[in-house]
């Protein structure tokens, strides 16, 4: 899944240079890069593409940049909400803006792949009866057949965690206690099954929600710590980014505890990063920033181009290129096209939808 980004502003909360966190734009850059790395080396796993198993099975690790996706988004969704909590007045814009910042770029990319389906030039592995296009248009779960666009199902999750969170904006206590009994059915549930066969139930009690509680948890201690416990943050997530990749590759942690070991490594990396970034020792470059404002576009259409490019452009390279050099290839491909291609569709959705404001239930044109 992926982080929208919000500004983060007032007091402590802000950057010192941007409104916008450079280290939290670079973090949504990375998480993009894995998932698109992941499917970029396990896709010449599929028998059509010759069973190849891709710089021996590490790339299959890049799976969990969903994971930091899932802490980044509970991270920026309370920074940039933290003074709307216990005000039912903000409710209604905060839902708008939810909406307008996933669902029109969403429809854009899902009716584009859906035409390239009709036009037989890509391979439809999912059925596309009326009520699976419902789950897929409307992201709420009316069937448990994947979705026509595979990778949305994280944005299942998020749509889920969206909704908790406006508890919060409705009431201080009853969205802490609305938080505290779903991490308690989710505990209790004691399942997660990611993409594969979902329910409505199961999206909204799945393990992996617990991720989004990790990143607001983060948000909560940023502020609370100085340089000396950032900089042995960092040291500490990255002993643990470690401990997990190892741990997973060598099959020792499996299914949600793997996870659950990312995202852990993951949050204590942001706390450390973030806290840097507010007193002015670390800034994340430019052409981070730019990939991580590109970063849903690259989440939603990547599986798309590298399909096209091993259909079309692995034939010609097979010879001339090592072959474990062509994954590398095709991912910095995706990634690259997904610049312009958000230059040219998403940006342009984004300021048309800022420009509409929400107004008492109805939406009104900003002057």
């Amino acid at each position: 899944m992926h982080a929208l980004a919000e500004p983060l502003v007032g007091g402590a909360q802000a950057s010192r240079n941007s409104t916008v966190l450079t280290t939290v734009q670079a973090g949504r850059a990375l998480a993009a890069a894995l998932v698109v790395f992941h499917h970029a080396s396990t896709m010449f796993a599929l028998p059509r593409y010759g069973n190849a198993l891709m710089w021996g099975g590490w790339g299959e690790l890049g799976r969990h940049g969903v994971d930091f996706f899932f802490v980044l988004s509970g991270f920026i969704i309370f920074s940039a909400h933290r003074a709307d909590l216990g005000r039912p007045d903000r409710v209604g814009a905060y839902l708008w803006r939810r909406a307008i910042r996933i669902y029109p770029i969403y429809w854009v990319y899902l009716l584009g792949f859906l035409a390239l389906i009709g036009l037989s030039l890509g391979r439809q592995e999912v059925p596309l009866s009326s009520a699976n296009l419902l789950t897929a248009f409307s992201l709420i779960r009316f069937t448990s057949d994947p979705p026509p666009l595979q990778v949305a199902w994280t944005l299942f999750h998020e749509l889920f965690f969206y909704l908790m969170f406006a508890l919060l904006l409705l009431s201080r206590r009853v969205g802490v206690v609305a938080m505290i009994l779903w991490l308690a059915v989710m505990l209790v549930y004691h399942q997660s099954r990611g993409a594969g066969v979902p329910t409505l139930f199961s999206v909204a009690f799945d393990l992996l929600n617990t991720e989004f509680l990790i990143g607001m948890a983060v948000a909560m201690l940023w502020g609370h710590i100085g340089i000396r416990m950032a900089w042995s943050a960092a040291f500490l997530g990255l002993m643990l980014l470690i401990a997990a990749a190892f741990g997973a590759h060598g099959g020792w942690i499996t299914g949600f505890p793997e996870s659950f070991a990312f995202a852990l490594a993951f949050a204590v990396l942001l706390l450390a990063v973030v806290t840097l970034e507010r007193e002015g020792r670390l800034a994340a470059p430019a052409w981070l920033g730019a990939l991580g404002d590109a970063s849903f576009t690259m989440y939603l259409i990547h599986t798309t181009i590298l399909s096209a490019l091993l259909r079309f452009a692995l034939p010609k390279l097979e010879g001339w290129v090592v072959q474990p050099l062509i994954p590398v290839l095709f991912a910095a491909i995706a990634i690259l096209i997904s610049v312009p291609v958000y230059a040219l569709a998403e940006r342009p959705l984004l300021r048309l939808g800022r420009r509409v404001k929400w107004a008492g239930g109805r939406g009104r044109q900003a002057h």
